[in-house]
């Protein structure tokens, strides 16, 4: 009897042995299918959702062929070359920017060494002033200096004047503040960037005042925990009163502070 997809035959309607070099195929009510050799022999080849018995090869070759199903087509039955699979991995791997391998590295070394390599998140600010700040020091006042325009914030890291590290590692700090209204009776300029770890100082005491408009400037690798922050105050002493300046421009900067993460 048949149905829309295929013959049903009852165990009495099993077909007859093929003839010689012919291998019948057929299924009966039990779901199965068979195969028949011109002997008489028959033998169950899928019993339902159980796939037949497959042999191993290690390693396959770029001429041999995997077979699945297609779920994009009705689970159909499809094949591709073992070229196209890496050809194909290649390709969600470096999309998915997960790991890197070679063909003499196996997919297990690949993922211990990814675990291994430095990680670097998203994390670059910088910022300056965008105008003159008048009257912060001179007279041995520590002054905070502001940035009160960023030019950018990858992470979102960077916000009233502070710098907070999203991950513990090492990052590239970078700041300049330039003082500007100096008189001749002030000596010294001191620059601090302070971490939570430690501060990093800069010291000018041979400051040539007589110009009226000095810089300072920090460059440093520091080390950072998640959640510590950086900011940067100035000094200057020797004045008569705190009347110096902290010069900033709109699109000259002369007073920045930048950084990103160069390691976890």
């Amino acid at each position: 009897m048949a149905d829309a997809s295929k013959i049903l035959l009852t165990e009495g309607d099993a077909p007859a042995a093929p003839a010689v070099g012919v291998l019948g195929i057929y299924t009966k009510i039990d779901d199965k299918i068979y195969k028949k050799n011109s002997a008489g022999a028959e033998e169950a080849v899928w019993s339902g959702s159980t796939p037949p018995a497959l042999s191993a090869k290690n390693p396959p070759i770029d001429a041999d062929k995997a077979i699945y199903r297609d779920s994009a087509a009705a689970d159909a039955l499809v094949t591709s070359t073992w070229a196209q699979i890496k050809a194909f991995l290649g390709l969600v791997i470096t999309a998915g920017k997960t790991i890197t391998c070679t063909e003499n590295t196996s997919l297990d070394e690949a993922v211990a060494m990814s675990s291994k390599a430095p990680k670097t998140s998203t994390c670059a600010f910088l910022a300056f002033a965008n105008a003159t700040v008048a009257n912060q020091t001179g007279n041995g006042a520590t002054a905070n200096v502001g940035f009160n325009t960023e030019v950018f914030d990858l992470g979102s890291n960077f916000a009233t004047n502070t710098f907070t590290a999203p991950v513990t590692g090492k990052y590239q700090l970078n700041v300049q503040v330039t003082m500007v209204d100096l008189t001749a009776a002030m000596t010294a300029v001191q620059l601090y960037l302070n971490t939570t770890n430690r501060s990093y100082y800069y010291d000018n005491q041979n400051a040539n005042i007589a110009l009226g408009q000095v810089p300072a400037a920090i460059s440093v690798l520091a080390d950072m925990d998640a959640g510590e922050t950086a900011t940067v105050q100035i000094r200057i002493v020797g004045g008569a009163g705190d009347t110096a300046d902290v010069l900033g421009h709109a699109s000259i900067l002369y007073t920045f502070f930048s950084g990103h993460l160069v390691s976890q």
